[in-house]
């Protein structure tokens, strides 16, 4: 992602660079690992850990912003 702000540019792998397009709609967590869960033929459950990381250094980056559910 390009985060014209500060002028970084952030390279992703192809799960995160999936991530970051459905995260341009806003969505709960849980529905976005169940979205992953059928793209990767994993579990919501086994997807939860990784992309609440990612999210997370997303929001320390402030390219997103987490609020409860």
């Amino acid at each position: 992602g390009l985060h014209v702000d500060n002028g970084f540019c952030y390279g992703f792998n192809a799960t995160a660079t999936r991530i970051w397009a459905l995260i341009e709609t806003p969505r709960t967590v849980s529905v976005l690992c169940s979205e992953l869960a059928q793209d990767y033929a994993v579990t919501a459950d086994a997807a939860r850990g990784d992309v609440v990381a990612l999210l997370e250094e997303l929001e320390r980056e402030q390219l997103v912003t987490l609020t409860p559910a």
